[in-house]
């Protein structure tokens, strides 16, 4: 910048008349200099003023006029960029005025190119970022549009190809000012793929003239060349390009297994220019860090799509993906990919590009946050245990009642068992008894809902009495009902751990049969051969539960004083109809006769309660007999006898 003096200014007040102006457009090249078109002037230098009887003049005006003046126009005015003076001079050369020339002067900055795409249509869209500067000393104002232009030699000229998609600027930009601007442009159906450039420019034309890509347009600037600036592009070969959008989550369900069905719902749009083959794959992952990588959860399932898809073609579809049974509840980021691989055992990768060579890959991806819901949780509470009973064969049955309840956060799905075992070191394992009795849920637990049941459960004949801990479990297996009786069940569960409640419970001793106070009465030899005995003698039940009808008092002879089947079962044996309890006995007397072939002589009597053999029809002289006792060799008793 430079000023002149007051006295300069005084002179310049005093000239002459002003005759036709010519406005000649200089710019500042360095400290006091002007530049005005090819020629260097420096007003502030010593030789460039003289003031001949009191005016103001330069030394060279005729070399001035020789250069800058029109046809015969005898002023001119020499201007300076920002803040430009214009200078006036008379027809013999002398300074007359001087002003400030204040004009808007827009520019281009920060031109960056974001995305290239290719449409439907087979024009391409160009995504770009820039920013528009006023650099004059004045606000621009009215109405302009900032344009893009596609060259294919480098030069900003009026048959470059106008780009649709301008933006439009009616707001004053003051002096100094800018804005930013995010643009996609788009080029014609019929450009064809290679290297160009794209020019930016403000204040840009699409028309004719004035309005033609290089004319001054709108806005009358200080400096009208300066307004663009200019990126490399290159346009990809057209191809079909697979974009998704509109993905949702329905409600999320659950299978017996715990495995979490995820309905999602998409579109997909062929936005490239070309058509795209048949059977590409729809594929859905799990992040829980919201980044697609290789690493993330590929889930069951995938949309195949089996026909074409022409150039603007979509479709819309629903499909469930499935994750496993153990994937953990909680929150995730979904990714749905188009033309995807790397989950439901597609082969290739979750991050590769798929099958299909597309112009952008970066659009076949769309995510969304997901919770997985806490699945079902199966737990057994409110144990108590019933009155314990034995059967004849020493089976116990234990009533058991219990609740159980789902404390998780979806429905149970049917069908699971309750079950019961018996430990006797407190610990569940598979070497535990599991007793019969299981019970079958067949209809849906929900969320929050429980069910009481009471149920008889049985032991093995073989169990004895004692302690034990009895385990209550919720979806427990084991023998009866598969599976083993550590395992998870048959319901994939949020907790594994918590299923079972557990209660000490003590078996009563059985019942137990023992003979006493045997006698026998005189011995009656038959007519027919044989011997009647006539026999009295004691049962008891020294067990702690009843022993249970029917069972018989029979007797034997043996010749060699030991109990064998080989020996002689006597007809005449007694049966028990009712119920024996717990410490009760009962008194015998019976008749009992030997075969008419028994031969007069010395014998051992047996007696024996719960017996079996020839007399009864069933079993032999040894075995335990029907009712399964706390002590089997306490059931007999003997005394010598001398047949007549």
């Amino acid at each position: 910048m430079f000023s002149l003096t007051s006295g300069l200014l005084s002179a310049l007040h005093c000239s002459i008349a002003i005759a036709a102006v010519v406005v000649v457009r200089c710019g500042r090249q360095g400290l006091g200099e002007i530049r005005c078109r090819h020629q260097i002037l420096n007003p502030l230098s010593s030789n460039a003023w003289e003031e001949p009887g009191g005016k103001l003049k330069p030394r060279w005006p005729t070399a001035l006029l020789a250069m800058l003046l029109l046809a015969s126009q005898p002023s001119v005015v020499l201007g300076q960029f920002p803040g430009q003076l214009r200078y006036t001079y008379d027809a013999a050369g002398n300074v007359v005025g001087i002003d400030r020339i204040t004009k808007p002067d827009l520019t281009v900055s920060n031109l960056v190119l974001r995305q290239l795409g290719s449409l439907p249509t087979g024009a391409y869209s160009i995504s770009v970022t820039f920013q528009v500067n006023n650099s004059g000393n004045t606000a621009a104002t009215g109405t302009w549009t900032d344009r893009g232009y596609l060259s294919s030699n480098a030069v900003f000229e009026d048959s470059n190809e106008v780009l649709v998609g301008y933006t439009t600027r009616s707001t004053t930009l003051a002096a100094g000012g800018s804005y930013q601007v995010s643009a996609t442009f788009t080029t014609g159906p019929a450009t064809a793929p290679g290297t160009y450039t794209l020019f930016v420019k403000a204040d840009g034309g699409g028309g004719a003239g004035q309005f033609a890509p290089t004319g001054a347009n709108n806005v009358d600037e200080w400096l009208e060349s300066n307004n663009t600036q200019s990126v490399t592009v290159v346009l990809p070969a057209k191809t079909a390009d697979l974009a998704i959008s509109g993905v949702s989550v329905g409600g999320i369900s659950v299978n017996q297994v715990g495995a979490l069905s995820i309905p999602v719902t998409f579109t997909v749009t062929n936005v490239g220019s070309d058509t795209a083959p048949a059977n590409l794959c729809t594929v859905a992952t799990l992040s829980s860090n919201a980044v697609l990588e290789n690493s993330d959860t590929g889930l069951s399932g995938y949309y195949q799509r089996a026909t074409t898809m022409a150039p603007g073609e979509s479709f819309t579809v629903t499909q469930s993906f499935t994750t496993t049974a153990s994937q953990a509840s909680g929150p995730y980021t979904m990714f749905v990919k188009t033309d995807g691989r790397g989950a439901g055992g597609l082969g290739g990768t979750l991050t590769d590009n798929g099958l299909l060579a597309e112009s952008f890959e970066g659009n076949n991806v769309a995510s969304l946050p997901v919770t997985l819901p806490v699945r079902a949780d199966l737990t057994a509470s409110n144990v108590s245990i019933g009155l314990i009973s034995a059967s004849q064969s020493g089976v116990y049955t234990v009533p058991i009642t219990f609740t159980i309840n789902n404390t998780g956060g979806l429905p149970a799905l049917p069908n699971f068992y309750t079950s019961a075992y018996l430990s006797s070191d407190a610990v569940l394992d598979n070497a535990d008894q599991m007793l019969v009795g299981s019970v079958l849920r067949n209809s849906v637990l929900n969320p929050a809902a429980s069910y009481a049941v009471t149920q008889n459960f049985t032991t093995s004949a073989t169990t004895t009495s004692g302690t034990y801990t009895l385990f209550v479990k919720a979806d427990g297996r084991g023998p009866g009902v598969f599976g083993t009786i550590t395992d998870n069940g048959y319901v994939g569960e949020a907790n594994e751990t918590n299923n079972t409640q557990t209660l000490s419970i003590a078996l009563p001793a059985k019942a137990d049969l023992a003979v006493s106070n045997l006698s026998v009465g005189t011995i009656v030899r038959n007519a027919n051969g044989s011997k009647t005995l006539p026999i009295t003698f004691t049962v008891t039940n020294l067990g702690a539960l009843p022993a249970l009808p029917t069972f018989y008092g029979a007797a034997f002879l043996s010749s060699d004083g030991v109990l064998d089947n080989a020996d002689q079962a006597l007809t005449g044996k007694d049966t028990r109809t009712t119920e024996l309890a717990a410490g009760a006995s009962y008194v015998i007397t019976r008749s009992f006769v030997t075969n008419t072939t028994t031969p007069a002589g010395s014998y051992t009597l047996f007696v024996k309660a719960d017996a079996r053999g020839n007399s009864v029809g069933l079993g032999t002289n040894t075995d335990n007999g029907y009712l399964a006792e706390v002590n089997e060799a306490n059931n007999v008793t003997s005394i010598p006898v001398v047949l007549p």
